[in-house]
């Protein structure tokens, strides 16, 4: 099965100069707990992704005013990403991989054209086995969030 046949299309985007208080607010409308980052006035090319994780530890724990900061200083440039022709479970491994929820879906161009969730794949029937060990390693914390405890 393609990625195109379980991503959510077309997803809600912010840019780079948005700010945080507007990630969070289109977050909330939406659903969503990740945004695509696009570039401003750039046709929908893929930047970087900010999610609600990014929002809480690199604004609002920071004691940063999210109406004075900017996307682009607490998002995720150069995103993992697949494209629609994908195979669902490539970006299956690419979560288990790069331990995440979710993957923006790209186009030729690289622009956005879907978001493809943990799950987006859960409620399509894929296969359990995978799912459990994607949910282990989505669950062990990277490196990097090991040396902050231990800072």
């Amino acid at each position: 099965m393609q990625v195109s046949e379980m991503m959510h299309e077309y997803p809600v985007c912010c840019t780079q100069l948005d700010t945080a208080q507007h990630a969070a607010e289109l977050m909330k409308e939406q659903h969503a707990g990740a945004l695509p980052v696009v570039e401003k006035n750039g046709g929908g090319t893929l930047v970087g992704i900010v999610t609600d994780r990014d929002l809480c530890l690199r604004v609002i724990a920071e004691g940063r005013d999210p109406r004075k900061v900017q996307v682009r200083e607490c998002m995720t440039s150069a995103p993992v990403y697949c494209r629609p022709e994908d195979d669902v479970q490539h970006a299956l491994s690419l979560m288990t991989e790069h331990h995440v929820r979710r993957i923006p879906v790209v186009d030729d161009e690289h622009c956005i054209c879907g978001m493809i969730s943990f799950a987006n794949l859960v409620s399509n029937h894929a296969n359990p086995e995978q799912m459990v060990e994607m949910l282990k390693a989505v669950s062990v914390p990277t490196p990097e969030a090991l040396l902050a405890r231990h800072a």
